[in-house]
């Protein structure tokens, strides 16, 4: 149960209809106007975990469950690093900005207290965007401070909440899999504009799975970016690793079931349940691709796949053994 202290919504329905009600206004006419409810603009698809979402600018962590819609769960005061701006170098007291994911919990001795306060949560930056963009430092956590520290103090990059929070933040994580979207300012959008841009997104996607399920390997190999990065390959690698598979499957079939899309300006995070089948193999698995964003040529949502991370749901299957990437 979550504690008081979260300012928890313990009926979404209810606050859903409380929100649209405190947000309705009226014309100079005195007639109601159609309610405009809005949503952060990062969190297109989102049916697994809790999202955490920082905003810089005004200095507060809010948390969404996962849903048709992102509907707010909590919000807190959070703190961030001493100086303005998106984190670019070591040591430079700045927050990063982009899509990252708690990793690891540490509570104290592994942590000081003083420090740290009864518990932090590791992320993954730099992530991989952050590498490309010549970004370095690391050790940039969701942390606690002890009650004496004010969180209008700054820290060295981390975001900080109270001491009382983060133990209740706890029970919105699951490690590896909770996002924490960091950015300068949250940015606002209509439920229809996100459905729009989440039509775009996996139309782009299901282009992609035409193509690769077809083995058109030339314009699939379209989709991918120079620096592409997979399984342990680079592009070059991967596109032949594709060229012996379709000498060796006549026919392949690809079923995806997105799970979540998030974005970041022009970078994506897509995942997907994945089930691959062949005249002579098949595995089921989650996918996880990462990459830019970008208007092809005739004007549609083009994508660019930076990265495919692929985890097999059997458990006797790995994820260096499966063909089916």
């Amino acid at each position: 149960m979550l504690k008081t202290h979260l300012r928890p919504i313990r009926n979404a329905k209810f606050y859903f209809f409380l929100k649209t009600l405190i947000i309705i206004f009226f014309s100079p006419f005195g007639f109601a106007a159609e309610a405009v409810i809005q949503y952060p603009q990062n969190i297109l698809l989102n049916k697994q975990n809790n999202v955490f979402l920082v905003d810089k600018t005004n200095r507060r962590l809010s948390v969404y469950q996962p849903g048709p819609l992102p509907v707010k769960l909590a919000e807190q005061p959070a703190d961030i690093g001493k100086k303005l701006g998106d984190k670019q170098k070591r040591n430079d007291y700045r927050t990063p900005e982009g899509v990252y994911f708690l990793e690891k919990k540490l509570t104290p001795p592994e942590i000081p207290y003083d420090l740290y306060g009864q518990m932090a949560f590791t992320s993954n930056y730099p992530n991989l965007f952050d590498r490309l963009a010549g970004k370095t430092g690391d050790g940039i956590w969701l942390h606690a401070v002890p009650e004496s520290i004010p969180l209008t103090r700054g820290s060295r990059g981390c975001v900080v909440v109270d001491n009382k929070v983060i133990s209740s933040l706890q029970n919105f994580i699951e490690l590896k899999a909770t996002p924490l979207i960091i950015v300068s300012q949250t940015q606002w959008v209509t439920s229809e504009q996100i459905e729009k841009r989440k039509i775009r997104v996996e139309n782009a996607f299901e282009q992609w799975r035409k193509l690769w399920e077809s083995q058109s390997l030339e314009a699939y190999a379209g989709y991918y970016h120079p620096q592409f990065q997979g399984g342990g390959m680079d592009k070059r690698a991967w596109l032949n690793h594709k060229n012996k598979i379709k000498s060796k499957y006549s026919q392949i079939k690809i079923d995806l079931n997105p799970q979540l899309i998030l974005s970041f300006n022009n970078q994506f995070i897509f995942q997907v349940y994945q089930n691959y089948q062949s005249d002579q193999y098949q595995d089921k698995g989650v996918k996880t691709i990462q990459g830019y964003l970008d208007i092809d040529t005739n004007g549609a949502q083009g994508i660019l796949i930076l990265s495919e991370e692929w985890t097999p749901v059997n458990s006797n299957q790995t994820a260096t053994s499966q063909e089916g990437v």
